[in-house]
């Protein structure tokens, strides 16, 4: 089976929906997956295999979709973004300047760790640069309301 069969399949299978915005991004999303899987390396026969029957996967979809119906929650696979959708769970992708960066796990955590050092460093650096002159104005309006309440009123 190719793709493009596997996905035709997935759309006939999910078309008794009468949702067309829920089918077309439902299709897409899987379109995009399998996309994203082959561009990491793997062959397109192994990452439909992975996948297995597009009519399972249909009648697992239409009973989600039906059991949110039911219980009024909205969550399904084309309501989420697609790289919160088919992120790898040990890679983390990121946007910046309109440019993907695609990271392993540990090296996410590694750059927002090291954010966090950084930032609690820059904060103690002004905090303590601030301290001086926070302490010369509290003092001062305390000079200030000592002169107040003792001499002015």
């Amino acid at each position: 089976m190719t793709k493009t069969e596997f996905t035709e399949q997935l759309r006939r299978s999910i078309s008794e929906v009468n949702d067309y915005q829920f089918v077309n991004d439902t299709v897409k999303y899987y379109d995009d997956y399998i996309d994203t899987r082959i561009r990491k390396g793997e062959s397109e026969e192994s990452v439909l295999e992975s996948l297995g029957d597009p009519r399972l996967i249909a009648k697992s979809i239409l009973a989600t979709k039906e059991a949110e119906a039911e219980g009024g929650r909205r969550d399904s696979y084309a309501d989420r973004g697609a790289s919160d959708s088919m992120e790898d769970p040990g890679r983390r992708t990121f946007v910046i300047g309109g440019r993907k960066i695609d990271l392993p796990l540990w090296a996410a955590k590694l750059i927002g760790g090291a954010g966090a050092v950084l930032m609690v460093i820059v904060l103690f650096i002004i905090g303590r640069a601030l301290l001086p002159i926070v302490v010369i104005v509290a003092l001062f309006g305390l000079f200030y309301k000592f002169i107040k309440d003792n001499f002015l009123n």
